[in-house]
């Protein structure tokens, strides 16, 4: 079983209760996401959590195609508008702001373990960050593995009825062989392109936030709410 572990910070001048990224992970399952909401959109914070809770609870079967994985996204977005739409009624503002829906980007993965190791599955939409280590080698980096590869317009799933797909069609299937001693890191934009510039890793809570904000004091980092789970793999006795 590996050993997960979630970090996050919001905006510097914000409140904790502002972060509007979202991480959820079960060690026992070894299911773990990672969701960013866009600022831009009504109730964003919601909808990413919304996005992480379903993927533990109900994960879609993870294959290439992502065929299952549209239709959850469809499902959660339909619960999801539903409500919105129940809650944005009483003030004309909201309500035309839930019809056009909440936007987050997203990755999650699902992992089986074997004697010797064992593998992963997952989906990633827009600039949230996957990336697998082995010692001091990169093995995969999705969606980039250029620090400046990061824009302002990633894609993103939403939860409007007016996107027929709600964004789905963007995912990217993920697969991977896990060694012992392995560890992924699934982060959001800030968090990932940071990482790359700096090739760092193996963060405490407190050197997180530490590190945090002398990354932003040095403008390496963007100032945005930045999310990080770490998944360990057990080396073999």
């Amino acid at each position: 079983m590996p050993t997960i572990r979630a970090f996050w910070a919001p905006k510097a001048a914000a409140h904790e209760r502002e972060w509007e990224d979202a991480a959820a992970y079960d060690e026992a399952r070894q299911v773990v996401a990672v969701a960013d909401g866009a600022s831009s959109s009504y109730r964003a914070g919601v909808w990413s959590s919304r996005l992480v809770e379903e993927f533990l609870d109900q994960p879609p079967q993870l294959a290439p195609g992502l065929i299952a994985f549209h239709e959850w996204v469809a499902h959660v977005a339909d619960g999801f508008q539903s409500a919105s739409e129940a809650v944005s009624e009483t003030s004309w503002y909201a309500s035309d702001a839930s019809r056009r829906g909440s936007f987050a980007t997203f990755v999650g993965i699902m992992l089986m373990s074997g004697a010797n190791g064992g593998r992963f599955v997952g989906v990633q939409v827009g600039d949230a960050c996957l990336f697998h280590t082995r010692g001091d080698q990169l093995v995969t980096a999705v969606p980039t593995r250029d620090a400046e590869g990061f824009d302002s317009t990633p894609d993103l799933l939403g939860s409007s009825a007016y996107q027929e797909s709600h964004g789905a069609e963007a995912g990217v299937y993920c697969e991977g062989i896990v060694e012992p001693g392995d560890v992924l890191y699934l982060t959001t934009d800030a968090m990932g392109s940071a990482m790359l510039a700096l090739a760092e890793a193996g963060f405490g809570p407190r050197r997180f936030r530490t590190m945090v904000h002398e990354l932003r004091t040095a403008d390496v980092l963007e100032d945005d709410d930045v999310t990080l789970v770490r998944v360990e793999t057990k080396e073999s006795p």
